[in-house]
C-alpha cells in the first residue's frame, strides 16, 4: 500500500534490465562499461565482505540506488508484492492494518498519509502525519517502501506492534491486529432536501459504475445539486478516473494529457462516449491537501470543463505518471514516465522544488487536523448510507458547509456567501 494509491499508465512493457546467473547483471547494453562496473562492485562485495548478503538483498538495493536517483514514486516490486499491490489498486482490498502511507524525506521513515475508515488503524486513532519508526521493535528508517510495508502485512489475525512518532511526543507503540482490509470506495447519501452527496474513497476499478449507481438512487430521491467529496482521496488507477469524467463529457473531450520524453508517453486522454448524467446538476467537488492523483484527474478535469467548483484547500500536488515494467523473472519497477496537465494546461505537479504543486479551489476553506479527523470519525459512526441515528451533534465540517452554500447559491442564481477561511501556521522557533 506504498503510497498514496498511485495512478498508472495501463500498458505493461518489458524493462531492458534484467539478471544473469544470479551474479552478474546487464544494463541497457550487455558488455557495456556501466554493467561491467556495477557487475565488478557486486563481485567484489560477494567475494570479499566478510559478512553473507542475500543475493536478493544485494539485487534489491542495486535497482532501489537506480530508482532513487528519479524520485520517491519510482518503485520495485517483487512479484508475489507486485501482486499485492495490483490487488490492492485493482481490488480493492488487501490484508494488513488499514493505513496509507508514504515516505518522507526529511525523517527517513513511512509517514501515514491517512488510516482507512473501520480499520484496525483507524480504530487504534493513528493519524495522518504520524511516523512509523520500528515494526515489531525492528527500527525501520531508511528502508524501502516496500519492504517496511511487507514487514506491516501478514496473516489476518496475527498481531503487529507500530511504534510511532507523532509530533514532539516520545514515540509510542500501538498494537494492531490484522486483517482484510477492503475499501469501500463510493457512499452516498442525501445531506439534505435536493442536494446529494458521494463520497469517493479510491479510484478502484468498480468506481465509474459504482458512482453512476450511486447518481442514479439520489437522482430518484429528488437531487438537483450534487457534492462529491474528494478529501483524503489519494488517487487508484488512471482507466477509473477518466471513466468518471466519461459520465459528464462530450466525445472528444479532453479529461487529461501526459507529457513525457517518449511518444508513448505523450497522450492525450479523452472521452468516449456521450455524457451520461448531462451537465444540468450543479456539481461542488471537495478536496484537500491528500487529494492526490487520479483525485487531481477529475477534479481538474470538471472544474476546467466548467461541470463543478472546487472547494476546500490546495491538493496534494502528485502530477505524475507511472508506468509498470515487467521484469525478466516476475518481479516489476513502477517508474514515473510522465506529468499530469489538466484541460486547460494547469501542470498539477511543482514546476520546480521552488514552487508548490496542486490544484487551487475557487473557495479555499481549510480545516485544522483535529477538525478533519472529527469528521473521518463521524463518517464512520454514522455508516453515510445507513445504521441508527446518533444522538451527539456532528463536528462542524467548514468544507461540507461552504460546498453546499455554493450549490444553494447556483440553484438560486445569487453569488455564494463563502469567506476564506485559513488555518494560522505556527511561527517557526528560532535556532538556540
Amino acid at each position: 500500500m506504498a503510497r498514496r494509491f498511485l495512478t498508472m499508465a495501463s500498458a505493461t512493457a518489458v524493462v531492458v534490465l534484467s539478471f544473469l546467473l544470479g551474479s552478474v547483471f546487464t544494463m541497457y547494453q550487455p558488455g557495456s562499461k556501466t554493467a561491467r562496473k556495477v557487475a565488478e562492485v557486486y563481485e567484489r562485495i560477494r567475494a570479499h565482505y566478510p559478512g553473507e548478503i542475500p543475493h536478493e538483498k544485494l539485487e534489491r538495493a542495486a535497482i532501489a540506488g537506480l530508482l532513487s536517483t528519479t524520485d520517491k514514486w519510482s518503485e520495485y516490486f517483487t512479484a508475489a508484492e507486485w501482486q499485492q499491490w495490483s490487488q490492492q489498486v485493482m481490488l480493492g482490498k488487501f490484508p494488513g492494518v488499514g493505513i496509507r502511507v508514504e515516505p518522507d524525506d526529511k525523517s527517513g521513515y513511512l509517514m501515514v498519509t491517512s488510516p482507512i475508515e473501520d480499520t484496525p488503524a483507524f480504530h487504534a486513532g493513528l493519524l495522518p502525519g504520524d511516523l512509523i519508526v520500528k515494526v515489531d521493535g525492528v527500527d525501520v528508517k531508511g528502508q524501502p517502501g516496500n519492504e517496511v510495508i511487507s514487514r506491516i502485512r501478514g496473516e489476518v489475525g496475527t498481531k503487529l506492534v507500530l511504534t510511532l512518532r507523532r509530533g514532539v511526543l516520545e514515540p509510542f507503540d500501538v498494537t494492531l491486529t490484522r486483517a482484510e482490509i477492503k475499501i469501500v470506495a463510493v457512499k452516498h447519501r442525501l445531506v439534505e432536501p435536493g442536494i446529494g452527496y458521494i463520497r469517493i474513497n479510491d479510484f478502484t476499478e468498480e468506481v465509474p459504475v459504482d458512482f453512476e449507481k450511486a447518481y442514479r438512487d439520489l437522482e430518484g430521491r429528488g437531487m438537483n445539486a450534487l457534492v462529491i467529496d474528494l478529501r483524503f482521496n489519494g488517487g487508484g488507477l488512471l482507466k477509473a478516473a477518466v471513466e468518471l469524467c466519461d459520465l459528464w463529457l462530450p466525445p472528444n473531450a479532453v479529461v487529461v494529457t501526459s507529457e513525457g520524453k517518449r511518444p508513448e508517453h505523450r497522450t492525450i486522454y479523452k472521452a468516449k462516449t456521450p455524457g451520461a448524467l448531462g451537465t444540468q446538476t450543479p456539481v461542488a467537488i471537495l478536496v484537500n491537501r491528500d487529494s492526490a492523483s487520479a483525485s487531481e484527474i477529475v477534479a481538474g478535469a470538471l472544474r476546467d470543463h466548467h461541470i463543478a467548483s472546487l472547494v476546500g484547500t490546495r491538493t496534494f500536488g502528485k502530477g505524475l505518471v507511472q508506468s509498470q515494467y515487467e521484469l525478466s523473472d516476475g518481479s516489476y519497477v513502477k517508474l514515473t514516465t510522465a506529468r499530469w496537465v489538466t484541460p486547460n494546461g494547469e501542470q498539477v505537479g511543482a514546476k520546480d522544488p521552488e514552487s508548490e504543486g496542486g490544484l487551487v479551489p475557487t473557495y479555499f476553506v481549510e480545516m485544522t487536523p483535529d477538525e478533519e479527523l472529527a469528521v473521518r470519525k463521524r463518517w464512520f459512526a454514522e455508516g453515510i448510507v445507513k445504521g441508527p441515528p446518533i444522538a451527539e451533534p456532528p463536528p462542524k465540517d467548514f468544507v461540507l458547509e461552504a460546498g453546499l452554500e455554493v450549490l444553494r447559491a447556483k440553484r438560486e442564481g445569487r453569488p455564494p456567501k463563502v469567506e476564506r477561511r485559513e488555518i494560522p501556521k505556527p511561527e517557526p522557533k528560532e535556532p538556540k
